[in-house]
């Protein structure tokens, strides 16, 4: 499929006329300009004085043999026409100043577009080869994933009769048209001669082109074609009327657009329809539907740990999948959970990505799109009620600002959640939360080689913290116990605050698009509550004695500075490449401290204590400055070996320089002062065969290699957690790598209605991250799984049935092998902690027709974990469970307005969302329902 992106560059081209009810919008199209002495040569010129088509990009090597010899194509990216209120046919119209020869024809030859508010439907130029084949492609282009509308599909179909004459000159054999848009496939050499005719006969009498006049010869050949065409039967366009195909989708997964059956790799993709219709508010919701990717989110607001196909996330370490939002990627694992609002797409790839998405890509890459903005102004507004006080809203609007080349948006999101999870002892909600989001953007088309993309965001989110349950003091130890209340004497509570502001120029030059990325990332985070054992009441009535009542604090503070700088090749040519080179500077202060309570409440310590803490008398504090120092080159070619056979091979060297100073008091720790410095490198490579069996069917074949950065656990930690009984623990812990091979395949069956895809890996870890948790002394502590096997497959798989029904599903398993624990020896052969041994997910999606105006929605997920260890030696598992999430509710035929039910773990499956070592659980999150309604103005 052709690049269905809008284009930064664009210009107008003459003969389009631009109606007061269109917009022009971004897509590409072949200008052909007729002479007018020689009928065929293409012409290079602008078309008049005061249409500016600004810098021609010039078609790949194979434009020449269109069957023109020494003939030159250029390729202007225009702006789609976006008509309201209604739709415009014959939107072409022809040059009112007389020069009919100077008239240029839109090819491939379609005269009737269709266009509506929300869709239209474009042609584009997919493949030209002289010798053997000849390729358009029309697919349908929607604003924030609405769908399009019924009589867009009808009309692009009377477009599709206007072609059937093709048919007649037996070198189109294939002509199509669905909801995913018009495919024509023809199996001769394309002369001139057919050429002409071809346009004559698709714009018709009067079409608003000026042509030459044919040659007797070539009028012969069109009256034989249109009597041909005459009595084609319309049985095969009536059942292009009604075909029913799954909806094409497009990516970026190799920083350029391509099409998801194209790629080789494992990806699920959400649209922003799938997003709004799932409910994807969070990360965990998207998650909850993606095989073998599972998360657990517990402790504090940036504590998320992701886990994907066996490589998981730990506290304080780097992020084992690369997060990157509009091309800028996450500095801190901390900013992964936050509110999902005015979200176009999502991208979900599995497997080591580090080629192009740096050291933390081993896992794979989660690409995020917000909605940028258009050239129209436009505007959402969203709003929710729930249970436990839940109340949210969300706004966005857009729109261009003088001349058009300038286009803004501004969005923010607000929820409050008081809580379902009652703490028995203090008679509150612990699970409460209030959340701010605010994000402003302005893309400037400074002229038609360069676009600056600039981005400001800001989140503000407080709400509980630290609820776990502490088993032992009632005499039990297991995981999937749920029955235990919450009974900490201190409410527990987290303060977060996540600031970005980033800058993206893409700048076309001749032979590649030149990209520079600057970005700032502020990250501050507060949380503390209850320690071990909660309070004196619990503590003395302990079957295992009395204990000391404590407190714990952490604060973490990060500031991030990110270049980026990449050359990106055109993506029609039969050699593709990408090189570039990152550099990222980062400080991160992180305290954690414990102290005795009194009863008098909390009073945290985030820097160095100046005094004495009447509240919580200070036990133990750790304290230090970090300084990250992280550079890369990168490079991949994508070469296609044959029609059917793809290489691509990619290479990228990073190296971080890492220092530590130990900042706790001398009276807390005697190595006050001391400085640690270490340096990680690692070269990461990857290789891809991808073979395309036929049009519906790809295979391919990867190796691959991915880095974590290693790091330095807090100046002090290894000997409060060998006083803890944990011995081994040193204050450095190693980098983790990655090698992995895999084996996929991706098909569209049933005539384009059923997706399959698949695949199957065997990932070699060394110096897996493993977390512990000294629950006793509230300290994290890193260390090292020195050998980790990993083996496993996936298979997704959607049908749409009808036009208003689509099933889906995928299937996720895990095998992890411990080969070697230094520390636990006798974990060897067990399973690796926090890696559920399979993820499943079905759901059923179901839009009838209600009337005119009116669609329903019916939607049920169901999705389930399977068993889960969360300790080397496979002492503790959680059993497996299942969340189902429902939604239904009704939505106007063109988008503009939608109301909805939702419940997510609508049957309150209780369960623990995450297990520590020691009898801490926290609680996973029980039954939460609501109503929302969204309008849309366009």
């Amino acid at each position: 499929m052709p690049d269905l992106r809008p284009s930064s560059r664009w210009g107008r081209l003459d003969g389009i006329r631009k109606s007061r009810d269109s917009k022009i919008v971004g897509c590409s199209v072949i200008a052909i300009l007729p002479d007018s002495k020689k009928s065929h040569r293409i012409h290079s010129r602008p078309i008049s004085r005061d249409v500016n088509l600004g810098s021609e990009r010039r078609l790949p090597q194979w434009a020449p043999r269109v069957g023109m010899s020494g003939q030159r194509g250029f390729a202007y990216p225009i702006r789609q026409i976006l008509h309201r209120p209604r739709i415009s046919r014959d939107f072409m119209r022809k040059r009112e100043d007389g020069k009919k020869n100077s008239s240029p024809i839109i090819f491939p030859p379609l005269r009737v577009f269709t266009f509506s508010r929300k869709c239209c439907f474009f042609m584009s130029c997919d493949r030209i080869n002289g010798k053997s084949s000849f390729q358009t492609s029309a697919a349908p282009a929607t604003r924030s994933g609405m769908p399009c509308s019924r009589s867009d599909r009808s009309l692009l179909s009377t477009a599709v009769d206007r072609h059937v004459f093709l048919s007649s000159f037996s070198w189109a054999t294939e002509l199509s048209v669905s909801p995913t848009g018009l495919h024509m496939r023809a199996n001769h050499r394309l002369t001139p001669a057919r050429l002409s005719i071809a346009i004559a006969l698709a714009l018709g009498a009067g079409s608003g082109f000026a042509q030459q006049a044919p040659s007797d010869g070539e009028k012969n050949s069109a009256n034989s074609a249109a009597t041909d065409a005459a009595t084609a039967p319309s049985t095969a366009n009536d059942a292009n009327k009604n075909k029913v195909t799954l909806e094409q989708v497009t990516v970026t997964a190799r920083q350029r657009s391509e099409s998801l059956q194209d790629v080789p790799i494992a990806i699920t993709t959400f649209t922003a329809q799938e997003i709004e219709r799932a409910s994807i508010n969070t990360p965990a919701d998207f998650v909850q539907l993606t095989s073998n990717v599972s998360m657990v989110q517990a402790q504090n607001s940036g504590s998320s740990f992701l886990t994907v196909r066996g490589i998981t996330q730990v506290r304080n370490g780097e992020p084992p999948v690369a997060t990157v939002v509009d091309g800028v990627q996450q500095i801190s694992p901390n900013q992964f959970n936050q509110q999902l609002y005015d979200i176009d797409a999502i991208e979900v790839l599995k497997g080591p990505q580090g080629a192009l998405y740096g050291r933390n890509a081993e896992g794979g890459a989660i690409l995020i799109t917000t909605t940028p903005p258009g050239d129209d102004f436009a505007a959402t507004f969203k709003a929710g009620v729930g249970n436990g006080g839940l109340t949210n809203s969300m706004f966005s609007v857009s729109g261009p600002i003088g001349d058009g080349r300038v286009k803004y948006l501004l969005a923010g999101s607000a929820s409050n959640f008081d809580g379902l999870i009652d703490n028995t002892y203090l008679d509150r909600k612990v699970d409460y939360e209030r959340d701010h989001n605010f994000r402003a953007r302005i893309i400037a088309n400074v002229n038609d080689d360069l676009t600056i993309d600039t981005q400001l965001s800001s989140s503000r989110t407080s709400g509980g913290a630290l609820n776990y349950v502490f088993q032992p003091l009632y005499g039990v130890d297991d995981p999937n116990n749920t029955s235990i209340p919450i009974r900490a004497n201190n409410l527990g509570f987290d303060k977060r605050v996540l600031d970005h502001f980033s800058v993206k120029a893409d700048y076309t030059l001749p032979f590649a698009t030149l990209t520079g990325i600057v970005g700032y990332d502020h990250v501050n985070e507060l949380f503390a509550g209850d320690q071990f054992p909660y309070s004196p009441a619990i503590s003395a009535n302990s079957p295992y004695g009395p204990g000391t009542d404590g407190t714990q604090t952490q604060y973490l503070s990060t500031n991030a500075t990110q270049f980026e700088l990449r050359l990106t090749s055109p993506s029609e040519q039969r050699l593709r490449w990408i090189v570039g080179a990152y550099y990222l500077y980062g400080r991160r202060y992180l305290s954690s401290s414990d102290g005795l309570d009194l009863g008098l409440g909390l009073l945290p310590i985030k820097e160095v204590p100046a005094g004495p803490n009447s509240n919580n008398p200070t036990t133990i504090f750790l304290a230090d400055h970090n300084e990250q120092k992280a550079s890369a080159v990168f490079g991949q070619v994508d070469y296609d070996l044959t029609e059917q056979l793809e290489l691509a091979a990619a290479l990228r060297y990073d190296r971080e320089d890492h220092s530590q100073k130990n900042s706790a008091p001398l009276a807390f720790d005697p190595a006050s002062g001391q400085v640690r410095n270490a340096v990680f490198e690692k070269w990461q490579p990857k290789l891809t065969l991808t073979w395309k069996a036929n049009d519906s069917l790809r295979f391919y074949g990867s190796y691959g290699e991915g880095f974590r950065s290693g790091g330095f656990n807090q100046a002090g930690t290894g000997a409060v957690a060998a006083s803890a009984g944990l011995v081994g623990v040193t204050d450095l812990y190693q980098p983790e790598s990655a090698k992995s091979l895999e084996a996929g395949f991706k098909s569209r069956l049933d005539d384009g209605r059923l997706q399959i895809d698949g695949s199957v890996f065997h990932t070699n870890v060394s110096n897996m991250l493993y977390f512990v948790f000294v629950g006793q002394l509230g300290t994290q502590v890193l260390t090292n799984l020195n050998k980790v096997d990993l083996d496993g497959y996936e298979i997704d798989a959607k049908y749409r049935l009808r036009k208003d029904l689509t099933i889906y599903g995928g299937y996720g398993y895990t095998l992890s092998d411990v080969k070697r624990f230094a520390l636990e020896p006798g974990a060897a052969g067990k399973s690796a902690p926090y890696v559920p041994r399979y993820t499943s997910n079905v759901g059923i999606q179901y839009t009838p027709t209600l009337n005119s105006a009116l669609n329903g929605l019916i939607r049920i997920d169901y999705e389930r974990i399977g068993q889960q260890y969360w300790d080397p030696g496979d002492t503790r598992s959680r059993d497996a469970f299942g969340l189902l999430n429902l939604r239904m509710g009704i939505e106007s035929h063109d988008g503009s307005w939608s109301v909805g039910l939702w419940a997510k773990n609508a049957t309150n499956t209780k369960y623990n969302a995450e297990y520590v070592l020691g009898g801490f659980a926290d609680i996973g999150v029980p039954r939460t329902f609501g109503v929302d309604f969204r309008y849309n103005y366009f």
